[in-house]
């Protein structure tokens, strides 16, 4: 498999074929993971391929205040990485900011919004916000919807990092 990745504004990355089955996430999930928590394997993938792979980036003011990232008005600092799933057409991308030890916000653009979570270091999520670009208004993701969107998103990086892994 062969994958280009690129900026998420001009994303060209896509991931083939994720995986159909559950095991790779299994491995990383130990039973004593708490819910909705991203396990620490698949964290230190993530930052390594925002390090290896990820673009300086900016989180913008209209967003980094309601995941309480920044200040109002301010934007947030990060380095990004992002690709394309080839069977949704969906943009996912994380990013860490530029503080050491900061947290990381994992984000989903969908057809109307862009899902955005806070996730601490430790792994649990610490704020999720729906992002609407058309009308720059967001608000925060319903507790609900957020928990299972938040391990959905768990589930495609688990995946996805395990076939960027893969020999091709």
């Amino acid at each position: 498999m062969r994958f280009h990745v690129s900026s998420l504004a001009a994303v060209t990355a896509l991931v083939a074929n994720v995986l159909a089955s559950t095991g790779a996430y299994a491995q990383t999930t130990p039973a004593t993971r708490p819910a909705h928590t991203l396990p620490p394997a698949v964290m230190s993938q993530l930052l390594k391929a925002i390090a290896d792979k990820g673009r300086d980036t900016t989180l913008p003011a209209t967003i980094a205040p309601d995941l309480g990232l920044a200040a109002k008005g301010a934007a947030w600092p990060d380095r990004q990485f992002a690709v394309q799933s080839q069977a949704t057409g969906m943009v996912h991308a994380v990013a860490a900011g530029a503080a050491p030890d900061s947290d990381l916000v994992l984000s989903v653009r969908g057809d109307a919004a862009i899902t955005l979570f806070r996730v601490r270091r430790d792994g649990t999520m610490a704020g999720a916000v729906e992002f609407f670009p058309q009308t720059q208004f967001s608000s925060p993701a319903l507790p609900g919807d957020a928990a299972r969107e938040f391990d959905a998103e768990i589930l495609f990086w688990a995946r996805t990092l395990e076939a960027l892994a893969a020999p091709e």
